[in-house]
């Protein structure tokens, strides 16, 4: 395919999305594929794997194989165990057991781009530290943030860190808190991402061995189950960011990477952006590989522009067109 339409889609404005990020406006959104597109052998687990793991760890019923992560990882914290062996095996997965050595197409592409040009914000629905890592191999700060979910005395606090060996009870941080730690980070010259982990970071489990007085009670993240999801959203999580954070999702344009139509995640995701950007009448644009005529009259309708494309090949197109490119 070449770097014009695919799919029957318009063509890619790949220079329009470039100089966006040039001018440091648009915002990246990371779902799983994100992760593994351009890994090759040793990838980290889809969401199907995932689910496959989860599965063999509950002795997930065969008849019922097949079905979604969250009702697995719903069935496996109600019947078949609790909730630690989910977050340490996320842990293990998706954090522990990743080589430092791990590269896949947006690693490759965001390893290129000058720290001048870097996102201001840089939104993941994934699990896995990868973005966090080559930043700071790059020695580009970054301020990261997620929630703290479930029965934890510290629910609807937000975890905070500046470095993955920096986690600790002291990331426990409330709103007003995050907020002024933002304000203070950004005053800064030099360029700061802001990394915000909608469904949680793998590095935020403690093993029980490990806990501390302050986090007896466990500490997570991780939207996993379907009770995660349905109280994400029952709860109105979004508004509990900070201030400066919720500005950013408001003025800035976003650029999908690594999601499927199909997943209702997806949709759940839009819905609360488009909240947040209430009023507003912003495009926004997403890379996806597989063409549903129905699903994208929904999200078009809802201000983003699909384009059916590799993201191995779409991150490539998109390098050529940047004026940083080489």
């Amino acid at each position: 395919m070449g770097e014009g339409a695919t799919n029957g889609s318009l063509p890619v404005p790949y220079r329009a999305i470039g100089l966006l990020i040039e001018q440091r406006a648009l915002t990246l959104f990371l779902g799983a594929a994100a992760s593994l597109v351009g890994a090759g052998q040793g990838a980290l687990p889809s969401g199907s794997q995932l689910s496959a793991a989860l599965a063999n760890l509950a002795s997930y019923p065969l008849s019922q194989a097949g079905d979604s992560l969250t009702k697995v990882a719903q069935y496996l914290v109600e019947y078949a165990g609790d909730r630690d062996l989910i977050l340490s095996y996320i842990k293990a997965q998706f954090h522990d057991k990743v080589p430092q050595t791990y590269r896949c197409a947006i690693t490759d592409f965001l390893g290129e781009v000058p720290a001048q040009y870097m996102p201001k914000l840089i939104v993941s629905t994934n699990y896995d530290t990868l973005v966090e890592r080559l930043l700071e191999s790059r020695s580009i700060p970054y301020v990261c943030i997620s929630h703290v979910l479930g029965r934890s005395k510290y629910a609807g606090r937000l975890i905070v860190y500046e470095k993955l060996d920096g986690f600790s009870r002291k990331s426990i941080l409330t709103r007003a808190e995050a907020d002024e730690l933002l304000l203070q980070r950004l005053e800064g010259s030099s360029p700061r991402v802001i990394l915000y982990k909608m469904h949680g970071s793998a590095i935020s489990y403690a093993p029980k061995d490990k806990r501390d007085e302050a986090l007896a009670g466990g500490l997570n993240s991780i939207v996993i189950t379907e009770q995660d999801y349905i109280d994400y959203l029952d709860k109105n999580t979004m508004q509990r960011l900070p201030i400066e954070l919720q500005r950013m999702l408001h003025n800035s344009q976003f650029l999908f990477l690594g999601y499927s139509l199909s997943d209702w995640n997806f949709r759940l995701l839009l819905h609360r952006l488009r909240e947040s950007q209430a009023g507003a009448e912003t495009k926004h644009y997403a890379c996806l590989l597989q063409n549903d005529p129905v699903e994208s009259i929904f999200w078009q309708k809802r201000g983003v522009n699909i384009h059916y494309v590799s993201l191995d090949l779409f991150l490539s197109n998109l390098r050529q067109h940047l004026e940083f490119a080489p």
